[in-house]
């Protein structure tokens, strides 16, 4: 049985200024192909992918009624100015409704379609000038199910629909109730894991109101990008914390790493009753686009805050 690899403690940190230097542009490297335990999924994706798996999984609300998705597969991969993600969950049929809610941004705006066969819900979003440089890009999310199974892939990119968006999505094979392994390929309890490090730290000191505002570069670096983030999947009130009136805010600091994954979570306000869990796996499904400094992928730091309210 595969280990949970969320890994909690309680620390307090340094800022995460001091994060991992930047890496060159990543060049096109070989695919592999991996296969769902179950069979009944497989997809190439490129081999320096990040994989992360927890069996507990999260809740989802529908009516106020809560959902656990269960034996949660979460994949990225930065290939080609391009992240593809897919995510598979062990879910009830109620389960499916609320879960492709939670994913989305702005609600469940989407086209029902068949896909290879399958019927799927499409999402396909392109945004202009979502900041002042004017940056662009472009999100298509694909979501449908087996009897016992929800399947989520995203494609993003800041270009259209690139050569690495449409390999992804067209190497799926899906056989809804299994099917036999296929040789020399990686099933996902064989895919090596990265970890992902959640601390609860002590909160960053007030700023000065007085203090002098940075100076800021007199002209823009070409060769610069800020970090694009075109989904951040809401995180659902649950039922112990509404029957315990638990409300307010956690708020996160995530490390948005080069590679399109986030392999550290820095709790800064915390809330009890699974609210934090919550937003802790809200954050995990967050899809971005790396940023870019000097011409090179830069992890950096973001913070995130998820808002709980009974009323």
């Amino acid at each position: 049985m595969k280990p949970n690899i969320l890994i909690v403690t309680i620390v307090v940190l340094l800022s995460l200024c001091a994060a991992a230097p930047a890496q060159d542009l990543p060049k096109s490297g070989d695919w592999i192909r991996v296969q769902s335990d179950n069979g009944e999924f497989s997809i190439e994706v490129p081999d320096d992918y990040s994989y992360f798996f927890d069996a507990e999984g999260f809740s989802v609300v529908d009516d106020r009624k809560d959902y656990v998705v269960r034996e949660m597969n979460l994949l990225n991969a930065y290939r080609d100015d391009t992240l593809i993600s897919f995510e598979t969950y062990r879910a009830s049929p109620d389960a499916m409704s609320p879960l492709w809610k939670a994913t989305l941004e702005r609600g469940v705006d989407s086209n029902k379609s068949r896909f290879h066969g399958i019927e799927v819900r499409e999402l396909v979003r392109t945004e202009d000038k979502i900041s002042d440089r004017g940056d662009k890009f472009y999100f298509v999310s694909r979501y449908f199910k087996s009897k016992e199974f929800v399947y989520v892939l995203t494609g993003l990119s800041r270009q259209g629909e690139t050569p690495a968006m449409k390999r992804f999505f067209e190497s799926l094979k899906f056989t809804p109730g299994g099917r036999p392994l296929l040789p020399g390929v990686q099933r996902f309890g064989e895919l090596k894991v990265s970890p992902v490090e959640v601390k609860l730290v002590d909160p960053p000191p007030t700023p000065d109101k007085n203090a002098a505002a940075p100076l800021r570069p007199a002209t823009p670096d070409p060769d610069s990008r800020p970090v694009l983030i075109a989904s951040k999947p809401r995180a659902y009130y649950v039922k112990k914390a509404r029957d315990n009136n638990t409300m307010g805010a956690v708020r996160l600091r995530l490390l948005l790493s080069d590679k399109g994954y986030i392999p550290r979570i820095d709790v800064v306000r915390t809330l009890p009753d699974g609210l934090a869990r919550q937003s802790v796996f809200a954050a995990l499904r967050i899809k971005f686009l790396p940023a870019v400094r000097g011409g090179k992928l830069a992890p950096i730091g973001k913070i995130v805050e998820y808002t709980f309210s009974i009323y």
